[in-house]
């Protein structure tokens, strides 16, 4: 009885945070509930359904173990919603116990002391299992504070090769000239209300023009020791003046929309390809798996491509691997078997998690060395290998998310949101103004000499 009595304790929790905060716990009634055990508080983002029932089945595996002394909460929230929530939860005292972060906020937590290193709670065979590629992100001064479930590219282009063959295109453009040139065709072949190309808009411009804009100036736009912008360097700001011509462009033509055609931003910007509203769209390496499992007919018309760069240098940074990992809040009175929990979810259950990559069509790359080598291994004679090579390729190429302030991402997109709105100013006068707007936020926040990897201006 005292199970039953639970579920529905849970459930009726879960009807007050959807209609507060947007959020959604994992189905109480199927969770198994063992009688007396810690309860152990995991905070998610959503995502697409059938990757919310996979972590659902992960945690609910943990949950089938009744004589373990842990009864897992999985509650997902949605991205507008989950710094809110979160906050919240900490004001209140009822933060979680596990956080699922991006790589990018992790150095921020961590020096906001929000969240706890995971050595000691975590086994050392676990944290060795961290390919050294994603340490960067998750390690500081010798200790780990995430632990990281995959990498994705952050920018691939995903095109329609029926549509590429009506407007006559013989291969996806790998310059922006071409790029224009391709989107032009394309316009003049496709119906009212159908655009060439899909582009990130919002917020979400921040994060998915990383590699765009790394490609662009050689590097990030702060200095490495985060002191100042690069911006003081006049070939940088022709360099990125440039960027902003080409991006503009884009919108000036009227290639891609002022406002998006689907929901949810960036992440699912797949879902308007799928439904023939762009014949090219950017869009993060991972939804390939979301036309795996939610637009499977469209399988047989998609390619993808590396992001055209202005050089044509298909070698060159053109994505961040980005991606998600799990952390511990800094207040959890139960860090140990959070810690537990964390390795059982993305460590011990490799058969499970490589099913996961599988699904996806290998467009994400584990993050673990032993979960990746299962994945690669069926990755090779899966039917979905081509499109694994050019994601791994490009993956390869990119770089790790950067770990400065986000306020800074936020300044960069406001120099492109110029370009969308229809700018007055040259974009060299842009960049100039963005220099002031980016060394203002290395002021107020005192990023300089901060970078924990070191680095000389």
């Amino acid at each position: 009885m005292r199970g039953k009595r639970l579920a529905a304790a849970l459930c009726g929790a879960c009807l007050l945070a959807v209609s507060l905060f947007g959020v959604a716990c994992a189905p109480a009634d199927t969770m198994p509930v063992e009688e007396g055990a810690t309860v152990v508080k995991i905070m998610a983002r959503e995502f697409e359904q059938w990757r919310n029932d996979h972590f659902t089945s992960l945690v609910r595996s943990i949950n089938e173990d009744l004589n373990d002394g842990i009864q897992v909460e999985l509650e997902f929230v949605i991205e507008e919603n989950f710094n809110d929530r979160l906050e919240t939860a900490r004001e209140t005292g009822t933060a979680p116990d596990v956080i699922m972060y991006s790589y990018n906020h992790i150095y921020t937590q961590m020096s906001n002391g929000n969240i706890a290193a995971l050595d000691g709670y975590v086994s050392e065979a676990a944290l060795g299992d961290i390919k050294d590629e994603v340490k960067e992100a998750i390690e500081f001064g010798g200790k780990t504070y995430a632990y990281p479930w995959y990498t994705e590219a952050s920018t691939v282009l995903f095109y329609s090769k029926s549509k590429f063959a009506q407007a006559g295109i013989a291969e996806p453009p790998k310059t922006w000239q071409e790029l224009l040139d391709a989107c032009e065709k394309l316009k003049s072949a496709m119906p009212r209300g159908t655009y060439a190309l899909g582009m990130p808009l919002g917020g979400d411009i921040g994060w998915a023009t990383w590699g765009m804009i790394y490609n662009q100036l050689g590097g990030w736009p702060i200095t490495e020791d985060w002191s100042r912008s690069v911006f003081d360097d006049a070939d940088k700001v022709r360099d990125y003046a440039r960027f902003l011509d080409f991006y503009g462009k884009l919108y000036d033509n009227a290639y891609t929309p002022v406002s998006a055609l689907h929901a949810n931003g960036y992440n699912e910007i797949i879902s308007a390809w799928a439904d023939g509203k762009y014949a090219m769209t950017l869009a993060v390496s991972s939804q390939l798996g979301t036309l795996i499992q939610e637009y499977p007919d469209t399988l047989g018309d998609v390619g993808i491509a590396v992001m055209p760069t202005e050089s044509g240098n298909a070698e060159a940074v053109t994505a961040t691997n980005g991606g998600w990992c799990l952390g511990i809040d800094a207040k959890s009175s139960h860090k140990d078997l959070a810690g537990q929990v964390i390795e059982r979810l993305l460590y011990t259950n490799t058969e499970k998690n490589v099913e996961f990559y599988t699904m996806s069509g290998y467009s994400r790359i584990s993050a673990l060395k032993s979960v990746d080598e299962a994945a690669s291994a069926l990755a090779e004679s899966s039917e979905y290998k081509d499109f694994a090579a050019v994601i791994g390729d490009v993956c390869s190429h990119a770089v790790m998310e950067p770990i400065y302030s986000w306020n800074i991402s936020l300044q960069m997109a406001w120099s492109m949101e110029n370009m969308i709105q229809g700018a007055t100013q040259t974009t060299v006068q842009i960049t100039q103004e963005l220099k002031d707007k980016v060394e203002n936020i290395i002021a107020v926040y005192e990023l300089a000499g901060k970078n924990p990897h070191g680095g000389e201006a």
